[in-house]
């Protein structure tokens, strides 16, 4: 976690961290206060993020259409699945959240029973992936946003070895820095405003959602409102 007025001083702007920190800091209050705004608090990271990815683009080997990173273990800040329900509730016609809901429940069912190593040793593939292309792209967790690879033979790799926890991404130390720092912001954001800043599970929280849409009133008085925690 950053720490606030020292905030990885020695590689980054200190005052680019403060300007991202109280953006980040207001714009969450305003999420609490008002569920509209849900794509302004998603986009105050995802921003940031995909400008460090723009910025690399010509090392950076992911287009549209892969997909191997869509069935690992995603983990997210309580804020970003509440955005995703609100998005879905929003944007989704019916007939296409019937189906969201009954892949989210069925991609659950397999996480149910697996600890979190053994998730990471399985591939189940995320349920909001339709037709090959993520359908929450505009909203999707910052774990996601930030993933890439500089050689997609190393994740079709990992995808057909998901035991190997060992192998390492084809990751770009700089981008790996800028991207963590905005993973960061949000962290340090949410310690600061006294709200969970733990990450969880995704599949298995976003369905606690939309089975008990109340935990979101919870969620606006601090409280955390999903169990699926991630150790460590």
């Amino acid at each position: 976690m950053i720490d606030e007025g020292k905030a990885l001083n020695h590689l980054y702007d200190e005052k680019y961290v403060k300007k991202q920190l109280n953006e980040f800091k207001a714009l969450y209050k305003e999420f609490a206060r008002n569920p509209s705004s849900y794509k302004r608090i998603s986009a105050t990271r995802l921003i940031p993020i995909q400008a460090s990815l723009d910025q690399h683009a010509e090392s950076v080997d992911c287009r549209k259409g892969c997909s191997y990173c869509c069935n690992y273990r995603v983990e997210a800040y309580s804020y970003e699945i509440i955005a995703l329900y609100y998005h879905i509730q929003a944007q989704f016609k019916t007939d296409l959240k019937e189906q969201l809901l009954s892949r989210i429940q069925e991609a659950a069912n397999k996480i149910a029973p697996l600890d979190p190593v053994s998730h990471y040793k399985t591939n189940i593939q995320c349920p909001m992936l339709l037709d090959g292309v993520c359908s929450v792209y505009a909203v999707r967790p910052m774990a996601c946003a930030a993933f890439y690879s500089s050689n997609s033979s190393t994740c079709e790799y990992q995808y057909n070895n998901p035991d190997d926890l060992v192998t390492a991404a084809a990751g770009i130390p700089q981008l790996n820095l800028d991207t963590q720092l905005e993973k960061d912001i949000a962290g340090f954001g949410l310690d600061r405003a006294k709200h969970d800043n733990v990450q969880y599970e995704l599949v298995t929280s976003l369905l606690a959602l939309f089975d008990a849409p109340s935990l979101i009133k919870r969620w606006k008085k601090g409280r955390a409102i999903f169990h699926n925690r991630t150790p460590g």
